[in-house]
C-alpha cells in the first residue's frame, strides 16, 4: 500500500509473551517480521497492572486502563458473595468497557475475531467470532491424555498389551498381532467450597462415562512391531487412524455423552513410542473439543470443521509438554498445527465474508517463556554452555515458526488496502 493512502482494512496479530528484545536478537532470521518492522514502526510498550493475560489483552482491545475495564485477573469476586467464590473474568459480561470492534460495528465496520482471549461471547452486528473464551474450557469435552505401558510417565494412563483376539477384518502382520484399549473420560470434576476444592458428586456421572478405542499393533514389514491401528471396536474396517512412531493422526471425530447430552467432539493422536518387541507403547491424545458452539454466527463452526478441521485452542498450551509426555519437537509440532489451523481459518473467513478488521491471537511465546525463560537465564549465569546453546536454538525455532505463521496469515488475508 502506498504510504500516502489510507488503509481500508486493519489486521491485528497478537502473540502473548513475544519479547521485543528477542525480536531484535533474531531479526535477521525472521524475514516477514523484519519487513513489518522495517516498513512500518517498532516500539516497546509497558503492560498495565496486573500483568496477566485477561487484563492486558482486554486493554489492547478496548483502549481502556484496567481500572476502567474491570477485568483485573483470571478470577473475579462479586460484592456480597463468599470470598472463596470466584467467577471467571473471561465472559463479556464481566467487562465494563467497549471493545474496538463494538465501536466499529456502530460505524458499519465488519470485524473477524479468531482466538482472541476475552472476546467471547460477542453477538454484535457485523462481527464474526471464533473462540475467545479464555483458555477454551467451556468447549472442552476431555483433557489430553498419555496412554503408556510405562509406570514412570507422570499422570499417564497405564495400558496393558496382550495378544490380539476376537478381531474382525484382521490386518496382515509378520508377528502375532497385539492389542490394547485406550479409554477416554472427562477428567475429575471439582467445585470451590469453604473447605477448599472438592470433587463434585453432582458431576461425577460425567467422570464415570467413558468411550474406548481399540488399538491393534502389527509388524507390517517383518522388522518388528512398527504400526498401530486405532479402531472403534475390534474391527479394523472401523479404523480411524493408522500410525507409525512419530506420526500424527488426522482429526478424529466421535460422539460423547456429556451431562446427559450426546456431543460431537474432535481430537488428534500421535504415536510417541512403539518398541520393536511390542512391549513399550506410548500414545498421546490431544484435548477433545466440541465441534460446535465456539463461533458466532453459530453455523460457521460446521463449515470450519468441514473445510479446515477441529478447533483445539489449547494445542499451544499443552500440559503434556510440562508433564514430560513429549519433548520440544512435539511441542513445536503443536504450534505448527495450531498456526496452520488459524491461518487457514483466517483465509477462509476473509475470503468468504466482507471485513474491515481482523483480530487474531496466539499464546505460543508465553507458554515457552513459562517453561524455559528462567532456565535460560540460569544457564547463562552458571555458564552451562550446552544448555544455553540448546535453549537459544529452541527460542529461535519458536520465533522462526511464528514468522512463518505471520506470513501465511498475511498472504491469505492482506492486500494493498490492508
Amino acid at each position: 500500500m502506498s504510504s500516502v493512502e489510507r488503509p481500508k482494512r486493519v489486521i491485528l496479530l497478537g502473540f502473548d509473551g513475544m519479547m521485543p528484545s528477542l525480536l531484535e536478537k533474531f531479526r535477521t532470521h525472521l524475514p516477514n517480521i523484519d519487513r513489518i518492522m522495517r516498513d512500518g514502526s517498532f516500539a516497546s510498550a509497558l503492560p498495565c497492572s496486573p500483568v496477566d493475560t485477561p487484563t492486558n489483552w482486554t486493554t489492547i482491545a478496548t483502549g481502556a486502563w484496567s481500572g476502567d475495564h474491570g477485568r483485573v485477573g483470571f478470577g473475579v469476586h462479586l460484592l456480597g458473595e463468599p470470598l472463596y467464590h470466584l467467577h471467571s473474568s473471561w465472559p463479556r459480561s464481566m467487562l465494563n468497557a467497549e471493545y474496538i470492534w463494538e465501536a466499529a460495528s456502530r460505524a458499519g465496520k465488519r470485524t473477524i475475531i479468531i482466538n482472541y482471549p476475552g472476546s467471547w461471547p460477542e453477538t454484535s452486528e457485523n462481527v464474526i467470532i471464533v473462540g475467545g473464551a479464555g483458555f477454551g474450557g467451556i468447549w472442552r469435552i476431555a483433557p489430553a491424555c498419555c496412554y503408556t505401558t510405562s509406570r514412570k510417565i507422570r499422570l499417564g494412563r497405564h495400558v496393558k498389551i496382550q495378544r490380539a483376539s476376537g478381531w474382525r477384518c484382521m490386518v496382515d502382520s509378520h508377528q502375532p498381532p497385539l492389542e490394547t484399549v485406550i479409554e477416554i473420560d472427562f477428567g475429575p470434576q471439582w467445585k470451590q467450597t469453604m473447605e477448599g476444592i472438592v470433587l463434585s458428586s453432582e458431576r461425577l456421572r460425567m467422570f464415570m462415562q467413558t468411550q474406548t478405542l481399540n488399538v491393534l499393533i502389527v509388524d507390517s514389514k517383518g522388522d518388528g512391531y512398527d504400526k498401530i491401528y486405532l479402531c472403534k471396536g475390534r474391527d479394523s474396517s472401523h479404523c480411524v487412524a493408522e500410525l507409525r512412531e512419530g506420526e500424527w493422526s488426522d482429526y478424529i471425530y466421535a460422539y460423547f455423552w456429556r451431562g446427559g447430552r450426546r456431543v460431537k467432539g474432535g481430537f488428534r493422536v500421535k504415536l510417541l513410542k512403539l518398541s520393536g518387541d511390542g512391549r513399550e507403547l506410548q500414545i498421546y491424545r490431544t484435548d477433545i473439543y466440541k465441534c460446535s458452539g465456539w463461533t458466532y454466527p453459530p453455523h460457521l463452526a460446521d463449515k470450519i470443521v468441514d473445510k479446515i478441521g477441529q478447533y483445539i485452542p489449547t494445542l499451544e498450551m499443552s500440559a503434556g509438554w510440562g508433564l514430560g509426555w513429549f519433548g520440544d519437537e512435539t511441542y513445536l509440532e503443536h504450534v505448527r498445527l495450531q498456526g496452520e489451523w488459524i491461518a487457514k481459518t483466517a483465509r477462509y473467513l476473509c475470503k468468504n465474508n466482507p471485513w474491515d478488521l481482523l483480530f487474531i491471537q496466539m499464546h505460543i511465546h508465553d507458554t515457552v517463556n513459562h517453561r524455559y525463560l528462567t532456565r535460560l537465564w540460569w544457564s547463562e549465569e552458571l555458564g552451562d554452555r550446552d544448555q544455553s546453546r540448546r535453549l537459544w536454538q529452541f527460542f529461535l525455532s519458536i520465533y522462526r515458526l511464528t514468522d512463518e505463521i505471520i506470513a501465511e496469515i498475511l498472504e491469505g488475508c492482506a492486500d494493498e488496502e490492508t
